[in-house]
């Protein structure tokens, strides 16, 4: 499993787009760091099945999405 933690800071979607205040190389630096981010991501390896006995959906409220 992943474990994600929530960190302050200005969401990406809001600073991002044609009226950004954001410079073209900060744009390529956030974009290289999330590069990095996500084929870390990628590379990781499924520990398989995850569920109940007989390949049945896990049932457990608390890890609905």
């Amino acid at each position: 499993y992943i474990i994600l933690e929530t960190v302050m800071g200005e969401r990406l979607d809001a600073i991002w787009g044609p009226f950004s205040r954001l410079a073209p190389s900060e744009k390529n630096q956030i974009s290289s760091q999330l590069r990095v981010y996500l084929d870390t991501l990628r590379r990781l390896l499924s520990p398989g099945f995850f569920g109940c006995i007989g390949k049945q959906p896990f049932e457990e409220s608390m890890l609905w999405t």
